[in-house]
């Protein structure tokens, strides 16, 4: 999260023909390409001046003198927010004036943008906002242009859409070929469904229409990510967008016609082959001004994950010509992000990602998954020309369309320029928005004035500037408390709807009547029945000892010690680094919070990932300091904080590195140190620390325990989407340390799988007795390969019991919340099989997901863990789930010893679902896996056969009778119960 700055650049010389700009290069195609593209030149040409973050969600347009303007979402350049900025390139691909900041509201997050140019060279811009049309995300435009010869806005920012309610997102535009335009979007409907919704706009830029439902009225399920072509040579248009049906299968591209005189024309029609059942996904369409229409996708492979690019040209009346062809399959590695660009002449070219493999142990930045960017050209007839060719020049690094993604992200001009934006390494910047154009060689254009690069809006302070959301007097807030529709057998209630920012990062605290809840960047408290009881904006919570607009990576964990509240974030302002902690003033959040600021910048730049510690007499908050590159542990004097008192921040250095240095809850009051934990040490260690003395001269003692070898995770795939979730790296972010044990979890990658994994360590007393720690147990959570698992959090009662809380998907499963549970007495090193907490309605089309999620104990309930954590809803638009998960809920199976032939036997259980159904099922082959899916659970047995079901008694208790007949085979039988989304543990014995 590098400090918002303005680039340096030195000025630009310009010569035709040769680009001197420090981040333009260019040179020769190679010579696939040159085969496809005789006589053309390629330009790479980094877009964004700003470099201090995140540029993302790349979109480009071209207009008909051949000036490209290229689109991207900026984190944290503006007031610490996410913004919509582009830059302006002559036809040779040189800059024209310096970057320009887009969207006016401030607060929130403006991303996800799309552009196009009318016929009079005016760009039309845009994106989806968070909460600024006072319900969800809404879209919302903007016309720029010249004006005296200088390239700016011709207008405020405007909301497109009509209806408010809910969220609003997936916008793409495009213009008339006789002017006006054509906004098209996702719509969620109050029966939670999503539709396609337009609206067409004359050339000033006034509405021409109300909106305009594209879907079908009977069609039920989800529709998502419109894209818009030309149709038919003439005014018209063609909006393609992608279904899901209602039970969740993303089986179909649909298509139907829009006039800009009278708004839909005709019916839906499919793009896909109705009768293909593989998944059907991210359309991308293009049209020519003699009516060719050709529309590309990604399928769903046949026998394993993955997506082949397909295509297939349409007819003037939405017939299709040909089957489906394939453009790439999935044999050379992961695809995705396809897009399509037609040129003049019907010519066509589809672009697509292909993904190598993610970086290992890069602590100096997040690992990042390198891609290649494709493309293969076409004649008006599909015929391919030439094999695909890499569109980018340098190989390190990512160069990517952005994934799922609506907007136009190529364009061949009617000068025959073609032109791919991405995002990725270029220019120096590793998250950089690339340009890469192929330009003809004959081409010629007038040398654009001198021009100094600027980062725009990077003195902007959203305090100062931010305005008051649109208000919709119709608009009705989603009930908070959400437990109906749980996944599995826990309770559990929504606890936030977007806030606009990208990731969450949700962490919770739980007492002995309430929910502490924060996320980026909102408090919430909840009562343990899930109802709302405060919710305010961390800024505004921490006015008055802050004053600062960005705060961030909020942590927050019950003091069990002093029965308190203790919340902290991270702070940036302008220059400025800093720590916010809050402690409440009792067990009640309602009587008020100590809050208190803690200037850094004495002890290192750039603080980020803080996590947050508790031990008998300090608060402990670990960080890393990226611009002056050290981990550094914070000590804060717990006594005078519970008094609102002053205390002085004492801070000692672990490291002249990162370290992501976990912290830890610790509930023995007489450990003999504070305990942390690292696991960027090497691939089988995990380093833990000791810190004693922290109120006078701390003494820290380190240790490398040897592991089990691990490696960071690879991105999730996910149900119905080439874009995969990211899991960012193997780091520990949190600990429980307890009756002599440290408890500790992260993200691994095993067999192409992200998973998680857990130990046990003994600490044996050390650092103040002569043993050392030592690995008492350790796992990883295995529900087979391509059955993702990360971000996971731990807990552990005072009776050994343990739950994992983490984050599941698969290529059959969009993302969701799982937890798995141990008892003290199950056999070591293991975990029971996961149960779901919460389903995401469907698949992230965000770069981000997490970053973490957060557990913490019941003090009045022991082994009753409360976790909060990311699901999904629609697009990029998250959701955060706060569940109850009690470890004597756990289905323990008691052991009924050894079996007699002939004789009945009786199980007895507890902790099944009240009144609930339970199956006893049994093995003679030993353990393994055996899936049940009509109860969507999975049982830890190899051939499994059932003894029968019975209801579970009101308290969960299960007693089940069954006769072992006297031809039953002498030997070890294996035992488990399976209920509704649950199982028991497992237990051995004998026939005899």
């Amino acid at each position: 999260m590098p400090r918002p700055i303005v680039s340096k650049h030195a000025k630009t010389r310009f010569v035709t023909g040769l680009i001197t700009l420090s981040s333009v290069s260019a040179w020769s195609l190679a010579p696939a390409a040159d085969l496809a593209l005789p006589n053309h030149r390629r330009v790479e040409i980094r877009a964004n001046t700003f470099t201090g973050n995140l540029q993302e969600r790349s979109a480009l347009a071209v207009d008909r003198s051949g000036k490209l303007l290229a689109v991207w979402a900026s984190r944290r350049q503006e007031a610490g927010t996410y913004g919509v900025f582009a830059q302006r390139f002559d036809p040779l691909g040189r800059p024209l004036g310096t970057e320009i900041h887009v969207n006016q509201f401030l607060p929130s997050a403006q991303s996800f943008p799309a552009s196009a140019f009318d016929p009079e060279g005016s760009a039309w811009i845009v994106w989806q906002s968070a909460a600024q049309d006072g319900s969800g995300s809404g879209v919302y435009l903007r016309r720029f242009g010249l004006v005296d010869g200088v390239f700016g806005p011709l207008g405020e920012e405007q909301l497109v859409n009509i209806t408010t309610a809910g969220d609003q997102f997936q916008p793409s535009v495009l213009c008339g070929r006789g002017g006006g335009a054509l906004v098209a979007w996702s719509s969620v409907n109050d029966r939670s469904e999503t539709r396609i919704v337009a609206r067409l706009y004359r050339s000033d830029g006034s509405p021409a229409s109300g909106e305009l439902q594209l879907s079908a009225e009977s069609a039920r399920g989800r529709d998502h990510l419109p894209s818009i072509a030309h149709a038919g040579g003439g005014e018209g248009f063609l909006v393609a967008w992608a279904h899901t049906t209602p039970d969740h299968h993303p089986g179909a591209i649909i298509g139907r016609f829009v006039e800009p005189g009278t708004g839909p024309s005709g019916e839906p029609f499919p793009i896909s082959d109705p009768l293909d059942t593989r998944e059907q996904i991210e359309p991308s369409i293009a049209g020519g001004p003699r009516g060719e229409l050709v529309c590309a996708w990604m399928r769903s492979r046949e026998a394993a994950d993955g997506y082949d690019i397909v295509a297939r040209r349409i007819g003037a009346a939405g017939e299709a010509i040909g089957a489906p062809f394939v453009v790439a399959d999935q044999a050379n590695g992961w695809r995705s992000g396809v897009a399509i660009a037609m040129a003049e002449d019907g010519r066509f070219a589809i672009s697509y990602n292909e993904d190598g493999t993610k970086e290992q142990h890069t602590h100096r930045h997040r690992p990042v998954t390198p891609s290649t960017l494709f493309a293969r050209l076409y004649d008006r007839s599909a015929n391919p020309q030439g094999e695909a060719f890499r569109v980018n020049r340098d190989g390190e690094g990512r160069h990517a369309h952005p994934a799922a993604s609506n907007a136009a992200r190529s364009v061949w001009s009617a000068q025959d320029q073609l032109a791919f934006v991405w995002d990725g390494h270029v220019g120096g910047d590793r998250s950089g928005t690339g340009l890469t154009l192929f330009t003809p060689e004959s081409l010629r254009a007038p040398d654009p004035p001198e021009t100094e690069p600027r980062a725009a809006a990077v003195e902007t302070q959203g305090r100062d500037l931010k305005t008051a959301p649109d208000f919709d007097p119709d608009w009705i807030a989603q009930p908070s408390a959400q437990d109906l529709d749980a996944a599995g057998p826990d309770f559990g209630f929504m606890a936030f709807q977007t806030t606009g920012w990208q990731p969450p990062d949700p962490d919770c605290a739980a007492g002995a009547g309430h929910i502490v809840s924060v996320v980026n960047m909102t408090l919430r408290v909840h009562t343990k029945e899930g109802t709302l009881v405060s919710d305010e904006l961390l800024e505004d919570f921490f006015a008055a000892t802050s004053g600062g607009d960005f705060l961030f990576d909020p942590v927050a964990l019950h003091d069990h010690h002093a029965d308190r509240f203790v919340i902290a974030t991270a702070d940036h302002q302008g220059s400025q680094d800093g720590l916010n902690v809050a402690v409440s003033r009792s067990n009640d959040p309602a009587d008020g919070w100590h809050k208190y600021y803690f200037d850094t910048d004495a002890i290192g730049d750039f603080i980020d990932f803080e996590n947050l510690g508790v031990g008998v007499d300090a608060y402990y908050i670990t960080a890393d300091y990226f611009g002056s590159w050290r981990n550094v542990i914070h000590i804060l004097e717990k006594t005078p904080m519970l008094s609102g008192d002053p205390v002085t921040l004492r801070h000692h250095r672990t490291a002249n590195t990162a370290l992501s240095l976990g912290a830890v809850k610790s509930y023995d009051p007489a450990a003999p140190a504070q305990y942390f934990a690292s696991s960027w040490i090497s691939s089988t260690k995990i380093r833990v620390y000791a810190l004693r003395d922290p109120l006078g001269s701390p003494i820290v003692d380190s240790y490398d325990v040897t592991v089990p070898f691990f490696t960071n995770p690879p991105d999730a795939t996910q149900k119905g989407s080439s874009n995969k979730v990211s899991t960012i790296d193997d780091r520990i972010k949190n600990g429980v340390y307890r009756a002599g044990s440290l408890w500790l979890t992260h993200s691994i990658g095993e067999n192409s799988t992200a998973r998680v994994r857990w130990y046990e360590i003994a600490m044996n007393g050390w650092p103040v007795s002569e043993g050392n720690p030592a690995l008492e147990q350790s796992g990883t959570l295995n529900f087979g390969s391509g059955e993702h698992n990360w971000f996971p959090d731990v807990s552990v009662s005072d009776d050994g019991d343990a739950i994992i809380t983490c984050s599941r998907s698969s290529s059959n499963d969009y993302p969701y919340i799982a937890r798995a549970g141990r008892k003290s007495y199950d056999a070591s090193s293991t975990f029971r099989h996961s149960v779901r907490l919460k389903e995401s309605d469907g698949p992230t089309t965000s770069d981000r997901w997490g970053d973490y999620s957060g557990n913490d104990e019941d003090p009045i309930d022991p082994g009753v863990v409360w976790s909060h954590a990311i699901y999904n809803t629609t697009g990029s638009n998250w959701r955060t789930w706060v569940a109850r998960v009690d470890t004597d809920n756990l289905m323990v199976l008691d052991d009924p010893g050894p079996l007699t032939r002939g004789a009945n036997a009786t199980i007895t259980l507890r902790g099944a679902k009240a009144s609930g159904t339970i199956h006893v099922a049994y093995s003679l082959s030993g353990p393994g896996e055996t899936d049940v899916p009509q109860l969507d659970a999975t049982l830890d047995l190899a051939d499994a056969e059932s003894a029968g079901s019975t209801a579970a008694a009101p308290d969960g208790s299960v007693t089940f009778g069954a006769f072992v007949p006297a031809s039953a085979p002498v030997g070890p039988i294996y035992i488990q119960v399976i209920e509704q989304n649950n199982t028991s543990n497992l237990i051995a014995t004998t026939i005899e």
